[in-house]
């Protein structure tokens, strides 16, 4: 059975450094922080959190901000595209990523957010959501990937929406030590985003006059046995190396992983599992030492984070600064799923 390539056509960010993709990756690629104190949080020496927050988002309601951000990330990733691809977004190709079960995240906030986005976007078909932390829109893109390859479907769009910019999240992260503090330096700075991709196999959006920009090359998903919260064990990275590996077995022999992006955010945790993963998969790397985080420009994006990363070496291909074409991002959520994807951009190449 002949299978179609799945092609990357848009992306579309909304984050405490910018209101689209272009404006973020400039601030990512710049070193620009979106850091802020929070006017009415505080720590538990009583001085305020700091936290990253998208401006101009509604000042009251997770669920209302949120909506707002991610209808803001999704018009960046439609807005370019022609109403002949989007009218080939059908049931069950659209899914939104959202944040674990946490202090702070209301039982239905996902629903709620969805309800509210479905209001603003009408035309848009009945999203599919899960609250998969920051792995949520890798394995959505897992979930469909034969789908599309395979004709199924002809178009998928993968959004992810968190927030940790809530009085009990902060106050939980806090007792945890995880915060950010100035008696805390390992912690994370919370964040609030969202990110949005559009996907479509290549007949598709060749039918529909879009031009690819990346090719899905490969996607693998793990589990992490000792994820952070676990109170016995350590963690030695054999779930991401899984992931890993998965994504990379389609890489040709002799050829390295050009660029790197993840969800890396400060914790200890997260730089010692890559590092378990580097020490097996290394080989497979041009430069080991070398991946952006930019969760130190726009703070812990939670499940918004592939969508985001996705969108950032999207930009990074499209204007020229990528160190080339392949790109790997991969992402682990608290409960131990980790997701890895390996993507071509084609920003050079004039036809298939």
């Amino acid at each position: 059975m002949t299978h179609a390539p799945v092609c990357l056509v848009s992306a579309g960010a909304c984050t405490a450094v910018g209101l689209s993709a272009a404006a973020s990756a400039a601030a990512v690629r710049a070193g620009i922080s979106g850091f802020q104190e929070h006017p009415s949080f505080v720590d538990r020496l009583d001085e305020p959190v700091v936290c990253a927050m998208p401006p101009g988002a509604p000042g009251e309601g997770l669920a209302a901000r949120c909506a707002w951000n991610l209808g803001c990330a999704l018009t960046d990733a439609l807005e370019a595209l022609p109403q002949k691809a989007l009218r080939g977004v059908s049931m069950g190709s659209f899914f939104i990523a959202a944040p674990e079960l946490r202090p702070g995240v209301p039982e239905n906030f996902a629903e709620d957010v969805a309800r509210k986005v479905r209001a603003a976007m009408p035309a848009a078909p009945a999203p599919v959501v899960a609250s998969l932390g920051h792995a949520g829109g890798g394995i959505a893109l897992a979930s469909m990937f034969d789908r599309l390859r395979e004709g199924e479907i002809d178009w998928a769009v993968i959004a992810g929406i968190d927030t940790y910019v809530s009085r009990e999240t902060c106050a939980w992260l806090d007792a945890g030590r995880q915060l950010h503090t100035g008696y805390n330096a390992w912690g994370f700075v919370p964040g609030e985003s969202a990110g949005g991709m559009v996907l479509a196999s290549l007949p598709a959006a060749q039918a529909a006059g879009v031009l690819p920009l990346a090719v899905v090359e490969g996607i693998g998903v793990g589990i992490e046995a000792v994820p952070i919260a676990a109170t016995e064990g350590v963690c030695l990275g054999w779930g991401l190396t899984h992931a890993v590996r998965a994504a990379l077995g389609r890489l040709p022999a002799g050829a390295a992983i050009d660029n790197v992006y993840c969800d890396h955010n400060g914790q200890p945790y997260r730089a010692d599992e890559m590092g378990f993963m580097l020490a097996r998969t290394g080989d497979r790397f041009r430069d080991p030492g070398a991946f952006v985080a930019p969760a130190d420009c726009w703070g812990d994006a939670g499940a918004a984070t592939v969508p985001l990363l996705v969108a950032l070496i999207l930009q990074g291909a499209a204007r020229g600064y990528a160190a080339g074409p392949l790109s790997l991002v991969f992402a682990g959520s608290d409960s131990g799923q980790r997701v890895a994807m390996l993507l071509r951009t084609l920003a050079n190449e004039q036809s298939w």
